[in-house]
């Protein structure tokens, strides 16, 4: 395990750095999304494929039945080693169990989370008014909100909505999000940050595909009609 952890570190950081130094800048905001997510992929997949060859067979030595005087000492010394090697093994055996059961105890606490803000998502889907908006649905929320998106649902205040204050390029920029499906990598992201949420590639790497998310509906907001400068 400790050898993964730090097999995929060394290829995130790599591909990191060449994202900053090579995607970053690129307004090609398309490519990046699908390369962003190939990264993520590549430095959590690469690290379990096996490159080492199979050890050479190895052949049992004759056995005698006549154990020389000296050979006696090293096989004690031998025995006592192999002893210590098993108090070692049951100690670490103990660690392991602990960080297992901490480990374990931080994803419940992060999945959680995740399903309680789906939770709260449906529950304001369920008992709000609803409005429809280019093909897509808009619920009224009477929480004091600023304007998101979510799968196919542009989430905005009521009273906003009611007294028209919420800027037509908005509506295009959150349609944007619907449109392009960013929804299903922020949620891919946040089920593998909720297992893997001591990998700091992670989280960097979904802080990059959702600036890139906004790049990309901003542009989708522009085509369809906003005024670029706003």
């Amino acid at each position: 395990m400790i050898e993964y952890i730090l097999e995929s570190l060394i290829c995130g950081a790599g591909l990191y750095v060449a994202y900053l130094g090579l995607l970053r800048k690129s307004r090609n905001y398309q490519a990046n999304r699908w390369l962003l997510l190939c990264s993520v992929g590549f430095f959590l997949l690469v690290p379990l494929i096996d490159l080492s060859t199979p050890a050479a067979l190895t052949q049992d030595l004759p056995f005698s039945e006549n154990i020389p005087l000296g050979c006696l000492s090293a096989l004690a010394d031998q025995v006592v080693h192999e002893v210590e090697e098993i108090q070692l093994t049951e100690a670490e055996a103990k660690a392991d169990v602990y960080m297992f059961i901490a480990y374990a105890l931080i994803t419940a606490i992060l999945i959680g989370r995740f399903m309680y803000h789906l939770y709260v998502l449906h529950s304001y889907t369920r008992s709000s008014k609803k409005q429809e908006y280019k093909g897509s649905r808009i619920v009224l929320v009477d929480h004091p909100i600023g304007i998101f998106s979510f799968l196919r649902t542009i989430y905005v205040n009521e009273r906003d909505w009611e007294e028209d204050t919420i800027a037509h390029s908005l509506l295009l920029h959150e349609l944007g999000h619907i449109r392009q499906r960013h929804s299903l990598d922020i949620l891919l992201l946040e089920f593998l940050q909720a297992f893997l949420w001591f990998h700091p590639f992670v989280f960097l790497f979904k802080r990059a595909v959702k600036i890139n998310h906004e790049y990309l509906a901003d542009a989708f907001a522009v085509r369809s009609g906003a005024d670029r400068k706003a």
